[in-house]
């Protein structure tokens, strides 16, 4: 289908697939930057094994480029929300 513009072989406009790499690297910045704010976990009140798998949340999951963007963010969100549960973790880190 050509809506009057040129169309790609996958049935997008150009300007939607432009559209769309734009929204994808907003969120790969991001995904960066919240990496970023976890990894800075570097407080000696958060035990080591917290602050270790936070890290591995991050490099494993958030920032795997290999996976599905949406698999991702689902299994570094599921991997946190395991460590906030954690009964180890200081009553402050975890608010």
């Amino acid at each position: 289908m050509n809506h009057g513009g040129h169309q790609l072989k996958d049935g997008h406009q150009p300007a939607q697939n432009a559209c769309n790499k734009v929204t994808t690297m907003n969120i790969e910045e991001r995904l960066e930057q919240v990496a970023s704010v976890i990894n800075q976990i570097d407080d000696p009140k958060v035990p080591r094994n917290i602050r270790r798998q936070a890290k591995e949340a991050c490099e494993n999951w958030l920032l795997n480029k290999g996976r599905q963007l949406d698999v991702r963010i689902a299994m570094a969100q599921s991997k946190l929300e395991e460590l906030y549960e954690d009964p180890n973790i200081p009553p402050e880190f975890g608010t």
